[in-house]
């Protein structure tokens, strides 16, 4: 089927635009969408201050080492953060848009709609193509090579793209589990953590960069076609040459990657949780399966007559889970178990958690003694990677705000039930607080491991990890207000009332930021506690008055305007 045709597109063109001419009320419409519209030449002129970041990078490392080779793994890195980021969108988990939901009504297969995906992935990617010929374009300029060197330089980029392309493909069919996420978020935070830390440990990470640039270029798959700079620059050609091997053979495997990836492809439609044909009690399942039978349609009968099918799952796989339960009403139970269908676990995170910090620690120390100067890099990564995951865990939502798309309108799963804004608000804080003393506890670990590296004192860094304790609950009330503002909209048109709502928001983010700040870097420990407990209870008396607009009315959940 076709799914593109400049006809048909023309004659709708006209078919529209005639009908909002003829009607004054759809052109008010028009010109209140159009301006909400985001053009897409903006998005890609944003994009080009990513690629002037990549130059600005290049010319830095190469002013302050002086060695090509470490300026070109600027650009390696670059590619492999693209190339993650890829292979991660060419998930099957992660081609399922509202396009994708739109294309679903056609009749048409599931390959032509990852065909289309998959165009629409790519179309985005192309910048990654005027990365690499900015990025190689300032190498060369600053190394003065001579104009016929420039001819090459199209030619290693669009190589280095095809290859970008393939290898993300590669990786998406041969290992569907490798997290290429996180390998992106990786390199990503790394630039970021440069960028922001350049005063403090930006030598320390350039000597690290410049240390390991030749293994760099060398070892991951995104150096090997950028290695032909050295052909250019006049450099040793044998690394370029024997790189054409894999490269040759990861782009032929394309067709055969993408047959895989297209094969694991299947739309289904979003739901909250998997659906059961029969809901048979736990008491009839384990008779049947001693028995070695199936259960029969007379004992699901009267399973149902019995209303014993309706009773609720209870929470018992650990300790907390039971002292959570016992601690929600009967409403909140069963609030819980339609915003969680699966149980929220409580124990067995925290220790994989802390697991990770352990090793974290470790990789550390090995660091710490083996080189240096890239303590303070590993020091960040070891404290981030478990204090996201303590977020993750400590933080739960379940499909309390989650939204489908209907029409057009994206609406909550929770509009069509009867549930009052303070009992969602009061089971995600009962199942925060619950893991509030966990959260105490690895902060606290984080603290003091950061002043030990920084011989601090060791009450300074337990201190410490309480405060950022208190500052952590205070964020968590301002995110539900958040969510809950992610899936909802103001009811009224009046542009006093949204001048009204912008100004208590910036009022509001500029309290939090500064008694945040209070909080962490005042000397005095009484005035840091009250700006702490001050934090913590101006956000709940915010998220209270929000919850006060919403039972009054003045929100719905609908995250359009109200027609």
């Amino acid at each position: 089927m076709k799914l593109y045709a400049p006809e048909f597109e023309k004659a709708l063109k006209q078919g529209i635009r005639h009908a909002i001419h003829s009607d004054a009320k759809l052109q008010k419409e028009y010109r209140r969408a159009k301006g909400r519209r985001r053009p897409i030449w903006a998005f890609y002129m944003s994009r080009l201050v990513f690629s002037c970041m990549l130059a600005a990078s290049v010319s830095t490392v190469l002013n302050l080492t002086n060695h090509p080779e470490t300026a070109l793994a600027v650009v390696v890195l670059w590619t492999l953060a693209a190339a993650s980021f890829l292979s991660a969108l060419l998930a099957p988990s992660r081609l399922h848009g509202s396009d994708v939901r739109a294309l679903q009504l056609l009749p048409v297969s599931d390959f032509t709609i990852y065909l289309f995906r998959r165009d629409k992935i790519l179309g985005f990617h192309s910048m990654v193509l005027l990365d690499m010929l900015v990025g190689l374009g300032t190498l060369a300029f600053l190394l003065a090579l001579p104009w016929p060197s420039w001819l090459g330089l199209p030619v290693i980029a669009g190589l280095a793209w095809v290859f970008n392309v393939a290898l993300a493909m590669f990786v998406a069919a041969k290992f569907p589990r490798f997290r290429t996420g996180w390998l992106a978020s990786g390199v990503t935070l790394l630039f970021v953590a440069w960028l922001i830390g350049n005063r403090y440990d930006g030598p320390q990470m350039i000597a690290a960069l410049d240390f390991a640039a030749p293994t760099l270029n060398l070892v991951l798959p995104t150096g090997w076609p950028l290695d032909f700079f050295h052909f250019l620059a006049g450099g040793s050609c044998w690394p370029p040459i024997l790189g054409l091997v894999p490269i040759a053979y990861i782009i032929w495997s394309y067709q055969n990657c993408e047959r895989l990836v297209s094969g694991r492809f299947t739309y289904q439609e979003p739901s909250v949780a998997l659906e059961s044909s029969e809901q048979v009690p736990e008491a009839l399942v384990q008779a049947g399966a001693q028995a070695g039978r199936p259960v029969g349609v007379t004992a699901i009968t009267e399973g149902i007559l019995s209303r014993d099918c309706f009773v609720l799952p209870y929470w018992d796989e650990d300790w907390v889970q039971r002292i959570l339960w016992r601690w929600l009403t009967p409403r909140e139970q069963i609030l819980a178990n339609f915003v969680f269908p699966k149980p929220l676990t409580m124990i067995r995170p925290w220790g994989r958690i802390m697991r990770h910090l352990l090793i974290a620690t470790v990789v550390w120390q090995i660091m710490r003694i083996l080189i240096p100067s890239m303590e303070n890099i590993v020091l960040i990564f070891a404290m981030m990677v478990p204090l996201l995951e303590v977020l993750n865990q400590s933080w739960p939502a379940g499909a309390a705000f989650r939204t489908v798309r209907t029409f057009g309108i994206r609406i909550s799963l929770l509009a069509p039930y009867p549930v009052a804004f303070q009992e969602i608000s009061n089971l995600l804080l009962k199942c925060t607080v619950i893991q509030l003393p966990a959260v105490a506890a690895i902060v606290t670990c984080l603290s003091l491991t950061y002043a030990a590296s920084h011989s601090l004192p060791w009450l300074n860094g337990l201190l410490m990890g309480l405060r950022v304790t208190l500052l952590l609950m205070a964020l968590r009330l301002a995110l539900l207000v958040l969510n809950f503002g992610s899936m909802s909209n103001d009811t009224s048109r009046s542009w006093q009332r949204t001048l009204v709502a912008l100004f208590v928001c910036i009022f509001e983010i500029c309290l939090f930021v500064g008694l945040a700040a209070l909080a962490l870097f005042i000397p005095a420990e009484p005035w840091a506690w009250l700006s702490g407990v001050s934090l913590v209870g101006t956000q709940y008396g915010f998220l209270c008055f929000y919850g006060w607009l919403w039972n009054r009315g003045s929100i719905d959940l609908m995250s359009m305007d109200a027609r």
